[in-house]
């Protein structure tokens, strides 16, 4: 996911990202990474295109590497392998409060 400013935007343009004054998540947008470069500060910007409901495609480059989060699609993550290592959680009784106990 990308944390973009605006999609107040001309159909099928590329547009520098703007940093976002919000902290709430109403900005973020699925994204996919096309090209990644390296800054001098050892860090990286992104050049990604925006997914959505759009009939249009959408493009920002220059992207921070702060700016995106990497998300697993839904049921590829590691504890969904038929052979990943599952326990059951087993402990006395008294070693949880009374209002949680059955």
């Amino acid at each position: 996911v990308c944390d973009t400013f605006s999609l107040d935007r001309r159909k099928n343009t590329n547009v520098e990202w703007k940093p976002n004054d919000s902290d709430w998540p109403q900005n973020l947008v699925d994204c996919e990474v096309i090209a990644r470069t390296k800054t001098e500060r050892d860090s990286y910007v992104y050049n990604v295109s925006l997914w959505g409901d759009w009939e249009a495609d959408y493009f920002e480059y220059n992207v921070p590497q702060e700016a995106i989060a990497f998300v697993d699609r839904p049921y590829k993550s590691d504890q969904h392998l038929k052979n990943a290592f599952r326990h059951p959680m087993v402990f006395p009784d008294e070693l949880t409060p009374p209002q949680w106990r059955d």
